[in-house]
Protein backbone atom coordinates (compact mmCIF):
# COMPACT_ATOMS: atom_id res chain seq x y z
CA UNK A 1 0.00 0.00 0.00
CA UNK A 2 1.29 3.52 -1.01
CA UNK A 3 2.05 5.98 1.54
CA UNK A 4 -1.06 7.85 -0.06
CA UNK A 5 -3.18 5.17 0.32
CA UNK A 6 -2.04 4.47 4.04
CA UNK A 7 -2.73 8.09 4.54
CA UNK A 8 -5.92 8.10 3.30
CA UNK A 9 -7.11 5.17 5.34
CA UNK A 10 -5.57 6.92 8.28
CA UNK A 11 -7.74 9.87 7.55
CA UNK A 12 -10.88 7.79 6.45
CA UNK A 13 -10.72 5.55 9.60
CA UNK A 14 -10.18 8.70 12.29
CA UNK A 15 -12.43 10.43 10.80
CA UNK A 16 -15.17 7.85 11.05
CA UNK A 17 -15.13 4.83 13.46
CA UNK A 18 -11.77 6.09 15.15
CA UNK A 19 -13.71 8.46 16.00
CA UNK A 20 -16.58 6.70 17.16
CA UNK A 21 -14.48 4.42 19.08
CA UNK A 22 -12.23 7.62 21.24
CA UNK A 23 -15.87 8.37 22.28
CA UNK A 24 -17.24 5.68 23.41
CA UNK A 25 -13.94 5.17 25.75
CA UNK A 26 -14.16 8.82 26.61
CA UNK A 27 -17.61 9.64 27.62
CA UNK A 28 -18.11 6.70 29.96
CA UNK A 29 -14.94 7.43 31.53
CA UNK A 30 -15.93 11.50 32.47
CA UNK A 31 -19.50 10.11 33.84
CA UNK A 32 -17.54 7.14 35.99
CA UNK A 33 -15.23 10.09 37.59
CA UNK A 34 -17.88 13.09 37.90
CA UNK A 35 -20.66 10.16 39.08
CA UNK A 36 -17.93 9.15 41.92
CA UNK A 37 -16.55 12.43 42.85
CA UNK A 38 -19.84 14.42 43.07
CA UNK A 39 -22.77 13.87 44.93
CA UNK A 40 -25.95 13.54 43.06
CA UNK A 41 -27.28 17.13 44.12
CA UNK A 42 -23.89 18.16 42.81
CA UNK A 43 -24.20 15.77 39.67
CA UNK A 44 -27.62 17.52 38.91
CA UNK A 45 -26.47 21.03 39.07
CA UNK A 46 -23.32 20.51 37.11
CA UNK A 47 -25.71 18.84 34.13
CA UNK A 48 -27.81 22.18 34.31
CA UNK A 49 -25.27 24.14 33.78
CA UNK A 50 -23.28 22.43 31.07
CA UNK A 51 -26.97 22.00 28.77
CA UNK A 52 -27.82 26.12 29.88
CA UNK A 53 -24.00 26.96 28.21
CA UNK A 54 -24.98 24.26 25.40
CA UNK A 55 -28.40 25.55 24.55
CA UNK A 56 -27.54 29.23 24.49
CA UNK A 57 -24.73 28.83 22.79
CA UNK A 58 -26.66 27.45 19.87
CA UNK A 59 -29.44 29.97 20.05
CA UNK A 60 -27.09 32.90 20.03
CA UNK A 61 -25.71 31.50 16.88
CA UNK A 62 -28.82 32.55 15.67
CA UNK A 63 -28.16 30.18 12.93
CA UNK A 64 -25.04 30.66 12.02
CA UNK A 65 -23.66 27.31 12.91
CA UNK A 66 -25.94 25.53 10.27
CA UNK A 67 -25.56 28.34 8.03
CA UNK A 68 -21.85 27.20 8.04
CA UNK A 69 -22.27 23.53 7.65
CA UNK A 70 -25.21 23.56 4.83
CA UNK A 71 -24.15 26.45 2.75
CA UNK A 72 -20.02 26.11 2.19
CA UNK A 73 -20.29 22.41 0.87
CA UNK A 74 -18.62 22.97 -2.52
CA UNK A 75 -18.42 26.83 -2.40
CA UNK A 76 -15.43 28.82 -3.17
CA UNK A 77 -12.62 29.40 -0.17
CA UNK A 78 -13.47 32.93 -0.07
CA UNK A 79 -17.71 32.38 0.47
CA UNK A 80 -16.79 30.11 3.00
CA UNK A 81 -14.24 32.53 5.04
CA UNK A 82 -16.63 35.26 4.70
CA UNK A 83 -19.31 33.29 5.59
CA UNK A 84 -17.67 32.50 9.12
CA UNK A 85 -16.21 36.16 9.78
CA UNK A 86 -19.83 36.97 9.50
CA UNK A 87 -20.76 34.21 11.36
CA UNK A 88 -18.52 35.01 14.32
CA UNK A 89 -19.37 39.12 14.58
CA UNK A 90 -22.84 37.69 14.56
CA UNK A 91 -22.30 36.12 17.84
CA UNK A 92 -20.66 37.72 19.29
CA UNK A 93 -22.61 40.71 19.51
CA UNK A 94 -25.98 38.10 20.72
CA UNK A 95 -23.73 36.82 23.20
CA UNK A 96 -23.13 40.78 24.67
CA UNK A 97 -26.62 41.28 24.22
CA UNK A 98 -28.11 38.87 25.47
CA UNK A 99 -26.31 36.55 28.03
CA UNK A 100 -24.02 38.85 29.83
CA UNK A 101 -27.92 40.44 30.74
CA UNK A 102 -28.91 37.44 31.64
CA UNK A 103 -25.79 36.52 33.54
CA UNK A 104 -26.66 39.38 35.68
CA UNK A 105 -30.52 38.25 35.86
CA UNK A 106 -28.96 35.17 37.69
CA UNK A 107 -26.80 36.50 40.10
CA UNK A 108 -29.22 38.84 41.51
CA UNK A 109 -32.06 36.25 41.61
CA UNK A 110 -30.17 33.20 42.59
CA UNK A 111 -32.37 30.11 42.54
CA UNK A 112 -33.11 28.35 45.64
CA UNK A 113 -32.64 24.77 44.16
CA UNK A 114 -29.49 25.74 42.33
CA UNK A 115 -26.85 25.49 44.67
CA UNK A 116 -24.12 28.15 42.18
CA UNK A 117 -23.10 31.59 43.38
CA UNK A 118 -21.42 35.03 41.57
CA UNK A 119 -18.21 33.29 40.36
CA UNK A 120 -19.98 30.11 38.76
CA UNK A 121 -22.82 32.47 37.33
CA UNK A 122 -19.77 34.52 35.68
CA UNK A 123 -17.51 31.09 34.47
CA UNK A 124 -21.05 29.94 33.23
CA UNK A 125 -20.93 33.10 30.75
CA UNK A 126 -17.80 33.00 29.69
CA UNK A 127 -17.78 29.23 28.60
CA UNK A 128 -20.87 30.67 26.66
CA UNK A 129 -18.84 32.52 24.44
CA UNK A 130 -16.26 30.34 24.23
CA UNK A 131 -18.39 27.40 23.65
CA UNK A 132 -20.48 28.98 20.23
CA UNK A 133 -16.76 30.09 19.02
CA UNK A 134 -15.59 26.73 19.01
CA UNK A 135 -19.08 25.47 17.68
CA UNK A 136 -18.98 27.68 14.66
CA UNK A 137 -15.12 26.26 13.98
CA UNK A 138 -15.88 22.87 14.18
CA UNK A 139 -19.70 23.69 11.82
CA UNK A 140 -17.01 25.29 9.32
CA UNK A 141 -14.72 22.89 9.49
CA UNK A 142 -17.24 19.88 8.66
CA UNK A 143 -18.43 22.79 5.71
CA UNK A 144 -15.11 22.51 4.38
CA UNK A 145 -15.06 19.06 4.88
CA UNK A 146 -11.83 18.81 6.31
CA UNK A 147 -13.59 15.84 9.23
CA UNK A 148 -10.09 14.97 10.74
CA UNK A 149 -9.50 18.57 12.23
CA UNK A 150 -13.52 18.71 12.66
CA UNK A 151 -13.37 15.60 14.65
CA UNK A 152 -10.15 16.91 16.77
CA UNK A 153 -11.76 19.77 17.82
CA UNK A 154 -15.02 17.94 18.73
CA UNK A 155 -13.16 15.90 20.85
CA UNK A 156 -11.05 18.80 22.45
CA UNK A 157 -13.95 20.93 23.37
CA UNK A 158 -16.55 17.89 24.26
CA UNK A 159 -14.69 14.64 25.08
CA UNK A 160 -11.56 15.76 26.67
CA UNK A 161 -12.44 18.88 28.98
CA UNK A 162 -12.71 16.82 32.52
CA UNK A 163 -9.06 15.20 31.65
CA UNK A 164 -7.72 17.91 34.24
CA UNK A 165 -10.21 16.76 36.49
CA UNK A 166 -8.76 13.06 36.89
CA UNK A 167 -5.78 13.83 39.71
CA UNK A 168 -8.65 14.87 41.85
CA UNK A 169 -9.67 10.96 41.63
CA UNK A 170 -6.89 10.45 44.27
CA UNK A 171 -5.35 13.79 45.96
CA UNK A 172 -8.27 16.43 47.08
CA UNK A 173 -11.96 16.85 46.62
CA UNK A 174 -14.02 17.90 43.43
CA UNK A 175 -16.73 20.62 43.52
CA UNK A 176 -18.93 22.31 40.78
CA UNK A 177 -16.92 25.59 40.97
CA UNK A 178 -13.65 23.07 40.51
CA UNK A 179 -14.93 21.50 37.30
CA UNK A 180 -15.89 24.90 36.24
CA UNK A 181 -12.79 26.14 36.41
CA UNK A 182 -11.06 23.23 34.67
CA UNK A 183 -13.63 23.35 31.81
CA UNK A 184 -12.61 27.12 31.32
CA UNK A 185 -9.26 26.59 31.21
CA UNK A 186 -9.50 23.83 28.75
CA UNK A 187 -11.64 25.89 26.32
CA UNK A 188 -9.18 28.91 26.21
CA UNK A 189 -6.93 25.97 25.49
CA UNK A 190 -9.32 24.49 22.38
CA UNK A 191 -9.44 28.30 21.15
CA UNK A 192 -6.05 28.47 20.80
CA UNK A 193 -5.87 25.26 19.11
CA UNK A 194 -8.81 25.57 16.70
CA UNK A 195 -7.68 28.78 15.71
CA UNK A 196 -4.61 27.20 13.55
CA UNK A 197 -6.74 24.58 12.27
CA UNK A 198 -9.64 26.17 10.78
CA UNK A 199 -6.82 29.07 9.42
CA UNK A 200 -9.13 31.78 10.71
CA UNK A 201 -6.51 34.58 9.69
CA UNK A 202 -7.55 33.65 6.42
CA UNK A 203 -10.55 35.88 6.86
CA UNK A 204 -7.87 39.59 6.87
CA UNK A 205 -5.18 37.85 4.73
CA UNK A 206 -7.32 36.43 1.80
CA UNK A 207 -9.98 38.51 -0.16
CA UNK A 208 -13.14 36.57 1.12
CA UNK A 209 -16.35 37.18 -0.50
CA UNK A 210 -18.55 39.29 1.58
CA UNK A 211 -21.53 37.66 3.01
CA UNK A 212 -24.11 39.68 4.27
CA UNK A 213 -25.62 39.28 8.01
CA UNK A 214 -28.78 39.62 6.55
CA UNK A 215 -27.93 36.06 4.51
CA UNK A 216 -27.03 34.07 7.35
CA UNK A 217 -29.96 35.97 9.32
CA UNK A 218 -32.82 35.07 6.24
CA UNK A 219 -31.46 31.38 6.88
CA UNK A 220 -30.76 31.34 10.06
CA UNK A 221 -33.82 32.98 11.83
CA UNK A 222 -36.33 30.58 10.87
CA UNK A 223 -34.66 28.22 12.41
CA UNK A 224 -34.26 29.79 16.08
CA UNK A 225 -37.91 28.15 17.20
CA UNK A 226 -36.02 24.67 15.52
CA UNK A 227 -33.09 24.98 17.93
CA UNK A 228 -35.10 26.52 20.83
CA UNK A 229 -37.32 23.67 20.09
CA UNK A 230 -34.12 21.00 20.12
CA UNK A 231 -32.93 22.31 22.72
CA UNK A 232 -36.07 22.79 24.97
CA UNK A 233 -36.62 18.70 24.87
CA UNK A 234 -32.45 18.56 26.31
CA UNK A 235 -33.40 20.55 28.79
CA UNK A 236 -36.74 21.68 29.97
CA UNK A 237 -37.28 17.89 31.34
CA UNK A 238 -34.29 18.63 33.65
CA UNK A 239 -35.96 21.95 34.90
CA UNK A 240 -39.37 20.38 35.30
CA UNK A 241 -37.64 17.83 37.54
CA UNK A 242 -35.77 20.06 39.82
CA UNK A 243 -38.94 21.87 39.76
CA UNK A 244 -41.07 19.04 40.24
CA UNK A 245 -38.98 16.72 42.71
CA UNK A 246 -35.26 18.26 43.47
CA UNK A 247 -31.49 17.86 42.31
CA UNK A 248 -31.21 14.10 42.85
CA UNK A 249 -33.52 13.60 40.48
CA UNK A 250 -32.17 15.43 37.60
CA UNK A 251 -29.06 13.58 38.52
CA UNK A 252 -30.47 9.96 38.11
CA UNK A 253 -32.45 11.04 34.58
CA UNK A 254 -29.11 12.90 33.58
CA UNK A 255 -27.45 9.78 34.20
CA UNK A 256 -29.50 7.31 32.59
CA UNK A 257 -29.40 10.28 29.13
CA UNK A 258 -26.39 10.65 29.14
CA UNK A 259 -25.41 7.08 29.08
CA UNK A 260 -27.86 6.78 26.53
CA UNK A 261 -26.69 9.53 24.00
CA UNK A 262 -23.51 7.61 23.67
CA UNK A 263 -25.43 5.64 20.75
CA UNK A 264 -26.31 8.64 19.40
CA UNK A 265 -23.36 10.82 19.65
CA UNK A 266 -21.88 7.26 17.67
CA UNK A 267 -24.45 7.22 15.33
CA UNK A 268 -23.88 10.87 14.89
CA UNK A 269 -20.04 10.40 13.91
CA UNK A 270 -21.19 8.34 10.67
CA UNK A 271 -24.22 10.09 9.95
CA UNK A 272 -22.27 13.68 9.98
CA UNK A 273 -19.79 12.04 7.19
CA UNK A 274 -22.57 11.53 5.06
CA UNK A 275 -24.41 14.41 5.56
CA UNK A 276 -21.40 16.84 4.53
CA UNK A 277 -21.54 15.28 1.26
CA UNK A 278 -25.09 15.07 1.11
CA UNK A 279 -25.64 19.35 1.45
CA UNK A 280 -23.08 19.51 -1.42
CA UNK A 281 -24.58 16.93 -3.99
CA UNK A 282 -27.84 19.55 -2.88
CA UNK A 283 -26.05 22.95 -3.31
CA UNK A 284 -24.73 21.21 -6.90
CA UNK A 285 -28.15 20.82 -8.06
CA UNK A 286 -29.78 24.21 -7.06
CA UNK A 287 -32.72 22.28 -6.16
CA UNK A 288 -35.49 23.05 -3.43
CA UNK A 289 -38.73 21.02 -4.77
CA UNK A 290 -38.64 18.22 -2.61
CA UNK A 291 -40.11 15.86 -5.31
CA UNK A 292 -37.67 17.12 -7.61
CA UNK A 293 -34.89 16.41 -4.96
CA UNK A 294 -36.08 12.89 -4.44
CA UNK A 295 -35.93 12.03 -7.93
CA UNK A 296 -32.15 12.26 -7.80
CA UNK A 297 -30.41 9.35 -7.63
CA UNK A 298 -27.10 10.93 -6.27
CA UNK A 299 -28.85 12.63 -3.85
CA UNK A 300 -31.54 9.79 -2.55
CA UNK A 301 -28.82 7.06 -1.81
CA UNK A 302 -27.10 9.26 0.14
CA UNK A 303 -30.13 10.56 2.19
CA UNK A 304 -31.04 6.36 2.82
CA UNK A 305 -27.40 5.74 3.96
CA UNK A 306 -27.90 8.63 6.89
CA UNK A 307 -31.08 6.25 7.47
CA UNK A 308 -29.80 3.33 7.13
CA UNK A 309 -26.66 3.80 9.18
CA UNK A 310 -27.97 5.71 12.05
CA UNK A 311 -30.45 3.36 12.47
CA UNK A 312 -27.71 0.31 12.34
CA UNK A 313 -25.66 2.30 14.76
CA UNK A 314 -28.59 3.18 17.69
CA UNK A 315 -30.58 -0.15 17.74
CA UNK A 316 -27.86 -1.92 19.26
CA UNK A 317 -26.96 0.66 21.44
CA UNK A 318 -31.19 0.84 22.65
CA UNK A 319 -31.36 -2.97 23.23
CA UNK A 320 -28.06 -2.94 25.13
CA UNK A 321 -29.55 -0.32 27.60
CA UNK A 322 -32.99 -1.88 27.60
CA UNK A 323 -31.73 -5.23 28.93
CA UNK A 324 -28.35 -4.83 31.38
CA UNK A 325 -29.27 -1.69 33.16
CA UNK A 326 -27.84 -2.63 36.38
CA UNK A 327 -24.46 -3.56 34.67
CA UNK A 328 -24.30 -0.39 33.01
CA UNK A 329 -24.29 1.55 36.07
CA UNK A 330 -22.34 -0.22 38.14
CA UNK A 331 -19.66 -0.01 35.64
CA UNK A 332 -19.99 3.81 33.69
CA UNK A 333 -20.87 5.14 36.76
CA UNK A 334 -21.43 4.11 40.93
CA UNK A 335 -23.83 1.99 43.23
CA UNK A 336 -25.41 5.37 44.54
CA UNK A 337 -27.08 5.56 41.33
CA UNK A 338 -28.72 1.79 41.43
CA UNK A 339 -31.95 3.19 41.65
CA UNK A 340 -31.46 5.05 38.23
CA UNK A 341 -31.81 1.56 36.69
CA UNK A 342 -35.27 1.39 35.79
CA UNK A 343 -35.50 4.99 34.24
CA UNK A 344 -32.37 3.56 32.12
CA UNK A 345 -34.69 0.96 29.61
CA UNK A 346 -37.22 4.29 29.01
CA UNK A 347 -33.96 6.44 28.16
CA UNK A 348 -33.26 4.20 25.56
CA UNK A 349 -35.45 4.91 22.57
CA UNK A 350 -34.55 8.25 22.83
CA UNK A 351 -31.01 8.42 20.89
CA UNK A 352 -32.42 6.78 17.60
CA UNK A 353 -35.36 9.18 17.74
CA UNK A 354 -33.19 12.20 18.01
CA UNK A 355 -30.58 10.75 14.87
CA UNK A 356 -33.76 10.49 12.80
CA UNK A 357 -34.71 13.10 13.43
CA UNK A 358 -31.85 14.92 12.84
CA UNK A 359 -31.71 13.54 9.64
CA UNK A 360 -35.10 14.71 8.63
CA UNK A 361 -34.62 18.13 9.76
CA UNK A 362 -31.60 18.48 7.93
CA UNK A 363 -33.47 17.13 4.45
CA UNK A 364 -36.21 20.13 5.45
CA UNK A 365 -33.26 22.41 5.55
CA UNK A 366 -32.25 21.27 2.37
CA UNK A 367 -35.40 22.05 0.67
CA UNK A 368 -35.44 25.81 2.24
CA UNK A 369 -38.25 24.67 4.49
CA UNK A 370 -36.45 25.77 7.37
CA UNK A 371 -39.51 27.65 8.63
CA UNK A 372 -41.17 24.20 8.97
CA UNK A 373 -38.89 22.72 10.50
CA UNK A 374 -38.85 24.82 13.60
CA UNK A 375 -42.73 25.13 13.62
CA UNK A 376 -42.96 21.81 14.17
CA UNK A 377 -39.93 21.37 16.85
CA UNK A 378 -41.18 24.41 18.92
CA UNK A 379 -45.01 22.58 18.65
CA UNK A 380 -43.08 19.55 19.52
CA UNK A 381 -41.74 21.56 22.43
CA UNK A 382 -44.76 22.62 23.88
CA UNK A 383 -46.12 19.01 23.60
CA UNK A 384 -43.11 17.75 25.68
CA UNK A 385 -43.68 20.59 28.43
CA UNK A 386 -47.39 19.66 28.91
CA UNK A 387 -46.46 15.73 29.03
CA UNK A 388 -43.65 16.20 31.23
CA UNK A 389 -45.88 18.62 33.80
CA UNK A 390 -48.73 15.53 33.61
CA UNK A 391 -46.81 12.71 33.91
CA UNK A 392 -43.59 13.58 36.50
CA UNK A 393 -45.54 14.05 39.33
CA UNK A 394 -46.89 10.52 39.43
CA UNK A 395 -44.08 8.70 37.44
CA UNK A 396 -40.90 10.78 38.40
CA UNK A 397 -37.93 10.44 36.16
CA UNK A 398 -39.30 7.71 33.71
CA UNK A 399 -42.48 9.86 33.08
CA UNK A 400 -39.89 12.85 31.66
CA UNK A 401 -38.55 9.52 29.63
CA UNK A 402 -41.79 8.41 28.39
CA UNK A 403 -42.96 12.31 27.92
CA UNK A 404 -39.46 12.96 25.69
CA UNK A 405 -40.90 9.52 23.65
CA UNK A 406 -43.46 10.61 22.56
CA UNK A 407 -42.94 13.97 21.56
CA UNK A 408 -40.12 12.56 19.11
CA UNK A 409 -41.89 10.08 17.80
CA UNK A 410 -44.99 12.38 17.11
CA UNK A 411 -42.47 15.01 15.73
CA UNK A 412 -40.76 12.61 13.28
CA UNK A 413 -44.07 11.43 11.99
CA UNK A 414 -44.91 15.16 10.76
CA UNK A 415 -41.60 15.91 9.48
CA UNK A 416 -41.52 12.39 7.64
CA UNK A 417 -44.94 13.24 6.13
CA UNK A 418 -43.96 17.06 4.98
CA UNK A 419 -41.30 15.91 2.95
CA UNK A 420 -42.98 12.84 1.35
CA UNK A 421 -40.71 10.14 3.23
CA UNK A 422 -41.75 7.31 0.94
CA UNK A 423 -40.58 8.67 -2.16
CA UNK A 424 -37.09 8.91 -0.43
CA UNK A 425 -37.41 5.64 1.51
CA UNK A 426 -39.14 3.22 0.01
CA UNK A 427 -40.17 0.33 2.85
CA UNK A 428 -37.74 -2.29 1.12
CA UNK A 429 -34.53 0.05 1.13
CA UNK A 430 -35.08 0.51 5.15
CA UNK A 431 -35.13 -3.24 5.50
CA UNK A 432 -37.59 -3.25 8.17
CA UNK A 433 -37.44 -6.89 9.22
CA UNK A 434 -33.44 -7.22 8.86
CA UNK A 435 -33.62 -4.14 11.66
CA UNK A 436 -36.20 -6.09 14.08
CA UNK A 437 -33.95 -9.23 13.98
CA UNK A 438 -31.19 -6.78 14.69
CA UNK A 439 -32.96 -5.55 18.10
CA UNK A 440 -34.04 -8.96 18.96
CA UNK A 441 -31.21 -10.43 18.31
CA UNK A 442 -28.70 -7.81 20.60
CA UNK A 443 -31.15 -8.32 23.18
CA UNK A 444 -31.25 -11.46 23.35
CA UNK A 445 -27.72 -12.33 23.29
CA UNK A 446 -26.99 -9.54 25.88
CA UNK A 447 -29.71 -11.10 28.09
CA UNK A 448 -28.10 -14.78 27.71
CA UNK A 449 -24.38 -12.86 28.71
CA UNK A 450 -26.29 -11.51 32.08
CA UNK A 451 -28.05 -15.00 32.72
CA UNK A 452 -24.31 -17.04 32.32
CA UNK A 453 -21.93 -14.18 33.69
CA UNK A 454 -24.26 -12.04 36.76
CA UNK A 455 -21.69 -9.95 38.59
CA UNK A 456 -19.37 -10.02 35.96
CA UNK A 457 -20.59 -6.70 34.79
CA UNK A 458 -17.40 -5.45 32.73
CA UNK A 459 -17.16 -8.85 31.02
CA UNK A 460 -21.02 -8.63 30.49
CA UNK A 461 -20.56 -5.08 28.75
CA UNK A 462 -17.73 -6.36 26.62
CA UNK A 463 -19.00 -9.54 25.01
CA UNK A 464 -21.82 -7.68 24.55
CA UNK A 465 -20.36 -4.96 22.41
CA UNK A 466 -18.43 -7.46 20.04
CA UNK A 467 -21.94 -9.39 19.75
CA UNK A 468 -23.96 -6.24 18.60
CA UNK A 469 -21.30 -5.10 16.73
CA UNK A 470 -21.29 -8.68 15.19
CA UNK A 471 -24.53 -9.23 14.63
CA UNK A 472 -25.12 -6.33 11.84
CA UNK A 473 -22.48 -7.04 9.88
CA UNK A 474 -23.81 -11.07 10.22
CA UNK A 475 -27.04 -9.90 8.79
CA UNK A 476 -25.84 -7.39 6.25
CA UNK A 477 -26.34 -4.19 7.05
CA UNK A 478 -22.78 -3.23 7.41
CA UNK A 479 -22.22 -3.35 3.29
CA UNK A 480 -18.55 -3.48 1.66
CA UNK A 481 -19.96 -0.93 -0.69
CA UNK A 482 -20.51 1.94 1.65
CA UNK A 483 -16.80 2.15 2.54
CA UNK A 484 -16.36 3.10 -0.85
CA UNK A 485 -19.23 6.07 -0.91
CA UNK A 486 -17.24 7.18 2.54
CA UNK A 487 -14.05 7.20 1.57
CA UNK A 488 -15.52 9.30 -1.43
CA UNK A 489 -16.88 12.19 1.47
CA UNK A 490 -14.04 11.73 3.53
CA UNK A 491 -10.98 11.72 0.70
CA UNK A 492 -11.40 15.76 0.19
CA UNK A 493 -10.11 16.15 4.06
CA UNK A 494 -6.61 13.70 3.18
CA UNK A 495 -3.46 15.94 2.74
CA UNK A 496 -3.56 15.25 -1.44
CA UNK A 497 -7.26 14.51 -1.32
CA UNK A 498 -9.46 15.89 -3.97
CA UNK A 499 -13.46 15.96 -4.60
CA UNK A 500 -13.75 13.93 -8.12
Amino acid sequence: MTNRNLRTAFYIGFASFGFIALRFLLVPVRIKILTSMLSKEEYGTLTLVSLSVSCLAIIFALGSTEFLRSKSPGKPESFQYGALGAAIRLGSAAVAIFAMPLTLLLILWKPSKIDLDTPDFLIACALILLTLNVVQRVFFLLGQQKFVYARLSQLLYADTWFLPIIPFCFFGTLTVRTVLWVWLGWMILTVALTHKWTGISKIWKIRTDPVPLREILVFGLPLLPMMLGDWLFRIQDRYILVWLKDATAVANYSLCLNIAMVGYMAGMSLVEIFNSEFFRRVNATRETDVSALASRPEVRSLFQLNVHYGLVVTIPAAAALAQCGEAVILVLSNEKFLDAVPILAWTSPIPVLLLIYFILGRLLMAINRNSHLGACTLVAAFLNFILNILLVPSLGEQGTAIATVISLLVLNIVIAWIVRLPRWLPLSTLQPFRLLVLYLLCAGGINLLQDRLSGHNLTILGLGGLWCLAVPCALGLIRRKDFALMRECVEIDSPEGEKP
